[in-house]
């Protein structure tokens, strides 16, 4: 019953799309990347399920339920302090912001409560392998992702799923909007792995919040290994996919920056390892064909970082009618001019600047480094590799609230095999 519309009988679009990737992915081809399929907020009749409770409504009484009201109030030992009225960093908190959000600041102070120190330090070059994939030992242990694989989901959680790179952070922050109406006040002052905190991660159960209305979950597992948790509820799946071109180039830098993932020898040889899915985190091609099949199974919202990036509004506003949370004009202001690359990449609570260098070595680069479209791949492989050829089809446009029409991936006309230099191999 997945939001998206189009989708060709057994898959067989992303079946060639991801056919034609694995054999073709080197250097850019022309403007286009990938594009979501429709989004409609309707959800077809029969289907058996069931919306959770609805968001507040403009005008509501003050016993109208809010996402917000689910963050505790602060003990006797957490009172917040008095904010100054135009305090810098944007406008003053609304009394909703004062008495909900601001108790989690003062807990914060500035530092992030989930740094891993001390004994999970020495796991910085463990590797741990489940369900055939390998996954970074610092972040997950065996305990963590046995629990993963038997979390009780609420009808009411909000679900953030992508392969690594490809936009994780940015629906982070859209969806802290949307759930505050428009105050940026938690996106800058709540780190967002606290925010949405990822599932199969070592301190997931210590950052779940359990009492939100709302719970926002953050997720790389595949779909062979979470979608059946997720078919047991009503819970709302986001998944967001982008150009593996560009996942590629970003991944590469990441691992380079992150002292917990393996030192790439050179990106011609992360890419073999990337088309042969033997990176961390398993196979791109395999994860998004195995979400985009959940379409019939789970209440899932498709969406892409090439929407996002060239539609943000408009994404939004399609999504907030996903979850049943009306938007109004101011908070799709705040929430465009909030989730900005620019503005996302200088909040300390998103781009990781706040994660000590013996964890991420930030002299390697920025977490958010461009924030491109396609294409990136092109200026790092090496001449040898065969070109990308031009979109051919056929693949799925999508026209849905005046929005883009831009091929998921080019199609080959023809088989063809990158061939990497041999002293990379």
């Amino acid at each position: 019953m997945g939001h998206g519309v189009g989708l060709a009988p057994h898959g067989t679009w992303i079946t060639v799309w991801a056919t034609a990737a694995r054999r073709a992915l080197s250097t850019p081809g022309p403007a286009g990347g990938l594009a979501a399929p429709p989004n409609s907020p309707h959800i077809p009749s029969g289907s058996g399920r069931v919306s959770p409770p609805a968001w507040p409504q403009p005008g509501d009484g003050p016993t109208a339920p809010s996402p917000a009201a689910a963050f505790p109030r602060a003990g006797p030992r957490h009172r917040p302090r008095p904010l100054a009225r135009n305090a810098p960093g944007g406008p003053s908190p609304t009394p909703c912001a004062r008495r909900l959000w601001l108790p989690l600041l003062q807990l914060f102070k500035g530092r992030p409560r989930h740094v891993p120190r001390g004994r999970a330090m020495e796991r910085l070059e463990v590797t741990e392998t489940f369900a055939g994939i390998a996954l970074p030992g610092h972040l997950h242990t065996k305990e963590s992702l046995q629990f993963a694989t038997t979390f009780p989901f609420r009808d009411t959680d909000v679900v953030i799923v992508t392969y690594p790179k490809s936009g994780t952070t940015w629906m982070q922050e859209i969806l802290t909007l949307l759930y505050s109406r428009g105050d940026a006040l938690p996106a800058k002052t709540i780190p967002n792995w606290e925010r949405a905190p990822w599932l199969e991660q070592i301190h997931f159960r210590g950052a779940l919040r359990d009492t939100a209305a709302h719970r926002l979950i953050t997720s790389h597992l595949p779909a062979r290994v979470l979608a059946p948790l997720l078919q047991r509820s009503k819970a709302k799946v986001i998944y967001v996919a982008r150009n593996p071109k560009d996942v590629v180039v970003s991944f590469y830098y990441f691992h380079r920056l992150a002292k917990f993932l393996p030192d790439p020898v050179s990106f011609d040889a992360f890419l073999q390892q990337f088309l042969e899915g033997t990176v961390h985190y398993g196979s791109w091609f395999d994860h998004v064909k195995g979400w985009l099949g959940q379409r019939q199974l789970l209440d899932i919202f498709y969406v892409t970082y090439e929407e996002l990036h060239q539609d943000l509004r408009g994404t939004a506003q399609r999504l907030s009618t996903f979850l049943g949370c009306p938007l109004g004009p101011e908070t799709l202001e705040a929430l465009e001019q909030h989730c900005s690359f620019a503005a996302m990449r200088d909040n300390a609570m998103a781009n990781y600047t706040l994660i000590p260098r013996e964890i991420m070595d930030h002299s390697q680069g920025r977490f958010m480094r461009k924030g491109e479209g396609t294409g990136g791949v092109g200026r790092h492989v090496g001449a040898s590799i065969v070109p990308w050829p031009g979109p051919t089809g056929p693949f799925p446009s999508r026209r849905h609230g005046g929005g883009l029409a831009r091929p998921l991936l080019p199609a080959a006309k023809r088989p063809l095999q990158p061939r990497l230099p041999g002293g990379d191999a």
